[in-house]
């Protein structure tokens, strides 16, 4: 007679309830920086496979443990169900949400709409991430717009739990105004993921402000301690803001462990995704016997000093890994392959890239490339090392040739080492990512208050 799945032992049964999608198998952020645009980590099938299964009978109900749960909610209505009749054994099982509710069109009763989402929040006391896409309750992009509601959360310890938020909405002002109301109300909040869209504050406001206004909201919310963030994702969408406030605002979070700003623009042009990665500062690198040089230019600034550059970093007391967008230049560009073009005869085409065409010169070409692009990224590194002694690596790109490549850039990745002697060096890994423009592109709090997509 063939044996029966609940003829198992109970350590059997629990083992192969492992190979279900499991909370445990997301890591904490699941959200990434705004340029790596994946599909969210936080999917409705995680925990619903083992809660099912435990639903099926007595012994399953005894012996799998009760499963974290994800909810993602995609319709107004869903929510709606959710509190009239999700029972509070369940909801102790929620441990990641993401709100992505579109808005539907209709008029906006975003008062009464915020107050729904709330209580929401407050019926589930063991939440861990929140991820916020769109919830209906703006109206900044309608024909006529009606007054913000008033955001707010009752005086309780509201979001006990809450270690990871992400703040994706699209609309500059929310962008701005959601984190101020979330942050206070996560006494645990470790992992965030904002927009510091200067253009929705104050045209004179500097790029720090807005993070020196979290810090303070969620000090005076928790008896004036110091706000243990380990993980600050920043997108910045004002190329006229320079980004040393943001660092000196970032610095003043004494357990930051990990920092990545993304710096974007508009490009309206119809070929690209209309928001491309902006080179904040794009390290001009050039090379002396057995050293390097650097000349950072810096958005707004112009050419600076590098002491003045690495001195705007010497703050930070935990960081240990840094990507803020730096691009660097070694005095060349990489060396491409011609591609045939109108305007030539083929003989004219072959003559004038005879030399480009001979893959033997390619690979040399290269290869002698990277091997400089690498030279000057590990000197920069080290001088990184030197600034934040704490360091234990990050991300370098590739400054591109505009007339080469208008798809792509190039992410290099970079760690220490520690030598016999003590001594902490830097090494830049030999293989590339090639990041497209595409996958880059982000619209967080993009937004302005017309809803058009061109606010920088």
């Amino acid at each position: 007679m063939p044996g029966q799945f609940l003829d198992l032992s109970d350590d059997i049964i629990l083992n192969i309830s492992q190979y279900l999608p499991g909370n445990q198998d997301v890591p904490l952020p699941s959200f990434t920086p705004h340029w790596e645009n994946y599909d969210s980590e936080i999917r409705g099938e995680v925990g619903s496979s083992q809660r099912n299964l435990r639903m099926t009978c007595r012994r399953l109900r005894h012996v799998l443990r009760k499963e974290e749960w994800h909810l993602v909610v995609r319709r107004w209505t869903q929510l709606e169900k959710w509190m009239q009749s999700a029972s509070p054994d369940l909801c102790r099982t929620v441990r990641r949400v993401r709100l992505d509710m579109k808005h539907d069109g209709k008029s906006i009763d975003a008062g009464g709409k915020w107050t729904i989402i709330t209580d929401f929040l407050q019926t589930l006391p063991r939440l861990e991430e929140l991820i916020i896409a769109s919830i209906p309750i703006c109206s900044h992009g309608l024909s006529e717009p009606s007054s913000s509601p008033d955001l707010r959360f009752p005086d309780v310890s509201y979001l006990p739990v809450l270690q990871s938020l992400s703040v994706e909405v699209k609309c500059a002002h929310c962008a701005v105004s959601l984190p101020k109301v979330f942050v206070p109300a996560a006494p645990r909040l470790r992992h965030l993921k904002v927009s510091s869209n200067t253009s929705a504050l104050s045209a004179d406001v500097d790029s720090g402000h807005f993070l020196d206004s979290l810090r303070t909201a969620w000090s005076d919310s928790n008896e004036r301690r110091e706000m243990p963030l380990e993980t600050l994702y920043v997108r910045t969408a004002n190329p006229s803001m320079t980004c040393f406030p943001l660092w000196k605002a970032a610095a003043k979070f004494p357990e930051l462990r990990k920092l990545v700003v993304t710096p974007y623009k508009y490009d309206g042009k119809q070929y690209r995704s209309p928001y491309q990665l902006c080179d904040d500062v794009n390290l001009y690198a050039t090379s002396y016997p057995n050293r390097w040089e650097f000349t950072p230019n810096v958005a707004d600034l112009g050419e600076i000093d590098m002491d003045d550059l690495l001195d705007h970093l010497k703050d930070f007391k935990s960081l240990q890994y840094i990507d803020c967008f730096f691009t660097v230049n070694p005095g060349s560009h990489r060396p491409f392959k011609p591609m045939p073009q109108k305007g030539f005869t083929r003989s004219e085409y072959k003559r004038h890239h005879e030399e480009k065409l001979d893959i033997g010169w390619m690979l040399n070409s290269h290869s002698a490339y990277e091997t400089q692009l690498k030279s000057a990224m590990r000197a920069f590194a080290q001088a990184f090392i030197g600034a934040i002694p704490t360091l234990q690596g990050g991300v370098l790109w590739e400054a591109r040739e505009l007339e080469v490549d208008l798809t792509s850039h190039n992410k290099f990745t970079w760690s220490t080492n520690v030598t016999r002697s003590g001594r902490r060096t830097a090494k830049v890994d030999n293989e590339y990512e090639t990041i497209t423009d595409d996958f880059a592109s982000n619209e967080d709090g993009a937004r302005n208050a017309a809803g058009d997509a061109n606010l920088i």
